[in-house]
């Protein structure tokens, strides 16, 4: 055996020594990477929520004024978490307001006193150097690298007055009738001036008399029509899309409700259907009644409610004379649900509610004074002077928002 022959072995132990070394800081790369990498994208998408929340909220808040929509959108985004930090946005620097073109798809900010109405929030969260709160790497600092800047950017739109606080889904018939508006948490209506976002929406024929008019926008569907544009205070917009609309959910009232309140000697129909007639007078707590066979009330009488109450009605509702007198004067706190084909307000009586009747048509005859909102299959205002007055309060049930949003590094 010649001697080079044994001294190979260990000058090859060694060569797999170092190519083993060399192997492993690899593999301890990847692994930093791979790390690192997971690290981030799950930050990146922290970001992403918690600027979803406060461009959302933020776009909400615009119906209450640009500092509405400024603090909205901190404090939502706030309520997310970053690789276990809680978000916080500056508003000079982290909230944008201003209007979002969707032809273009383009974002533009506007200055606090710029004559354009916005209608987007853009809302961008950060971690990063500048902010003093970098996203700090576990295997990455090997490679060179401590930390990273993130940030993530949402922009939501408030589609304002899509629709309306009248909404008839198949016509809106304006006859003999005004329609204004008033906001009911600033006060009565006779201590305001009257408002012109008395919007009428829908997906049909809006009609009117020659003593019909609205004081606010129209909104039409793809196929919809205005019989006399100038009634129309405000403008005339076609949607893209046809109105969209939940059904009433009946089950829990009927299986959890405060009839146990009502009064039996009105009850009629085994205690489906409340009647309320002559001079009778019927002062009900708040709480939640359910009819599966409707309302009336008739002559002078009256039904008196306390306090927030809901009622969810089937069969025929009928408030004529004296009819339901919510003592609060806040349309929120008498909520109507009428899941059947037909609901009457007529007479002299004035009723402050927020009606859903999406599968009925809403008659509002006589001489009444409506305050509130109305959103039902069909809307017909032919009383000889009635005056309906779209409470602005309410306006959040009729709008409808989208987002869109891009994430950045």
């Amino acid at each position: 055996m010649h001697p080079g022959q044994r001294q190979s072995e260990p000058r090859r132990r060694g060569a797999m020594t170092v190519l083993a070394a060399i192997c492993l800081i690899v593999v301890m790369a990847f692994l930093a990477l791979a790390v690192d990498w997971g690290y981030l994208a799950v930050t990146e998408s922290e970001l992403q929520n918690a600027a979803d929340a406060g461009a959302l909220s933020g776009a909400r808040g615009l119906t209450e004024g640009r500092d509405a929509a400024i603090a909205a959108a901190q404090l939502w985004a706030s309520k997310n978490m970053a690789a276990g930090q809680s978000v916080g946005i500056v508003a000079g620097e982290d909230v944008e307001i201003g209007r979002w073109d969707d032809e273009t798809g383009i974002f533009t900010q506007l200055s606090a006193g710029a004559p354009d109405q916005p209608n987007a929030v853009r809302v961008t969260c950060r971690r990063s150097t500048a902010r003093g709160n970098p996203l700090n790497l576990f295997f990455a600092p090997v490679l060179g690298r401590r930390s990273a800047n993130l940030s993530a950017t949402a922009t939501a739109k408030l589609e304002r007055n899509v629709c309306g606080m009248f909404v008839g889904i198949q016509s809106v018939d304006v006859q003999n009738a005004e329609v204004d508006s008033y906001d009911s948490t600033l006060g009565s209506y006779g201590s305001q001036s009257p408002g012109n976002a008395g919007d009428v929406c829908s997906d049909g024929a809006i009609t009117f008399s020659p003593g019909g008019f609205v004081h606010g926008d129209a909104s039409l569907g793809p196929d919809g029509s205005v019989s006399d544009p100038s009634k129309v205070s405000g403008s005339i917009q076609q949607r893209s899309r046809p109105i969209r609309w939940q059904p009433i959910d009946t089950s829990g009232p009927a299986a959890v409700n405060d009839n146990a309140q009502l009064p039996g000697s009105h009850l009629t129909n085994g205690g489906r259907r409340l009647v309320v007639e002559g001079s009778s007078v019927v002062v009900l707590p708040p709480g939640t009644y359910y009819l599966p066979d409707g309302m009336r009330t008739a002559g002078s009488a009256q039904i008196v409610i306390t306090g927030p109450t809901r009622f969810v009605l089937g069969g025929t509702v009928e408030i004529t004379g004296g009819g339901i007198v919510n003592q609060t004067a806040l349309p929120a706190n008498l909520r109507l649900e009428v899941t059947s084909t037909s609901m009457t307000i007529s007479g002299n009586a004035e009723v402050h509610a927020d009606i859903y009747a999406p599968t009925a048509q809403v008659s509002v005859s006589g001489n009444p004074g409506f305050y509130g909102a109305i959103f039902a299959q069909r809307i017909a205002m032919n009383g000889t002077n009635a005056r309906l007055h779209a409470d602005t309060s309410l306006r959040e049930e009729f709008d409808q928002y989208t987002s869109t949003s891009s994430l950045r590094d």
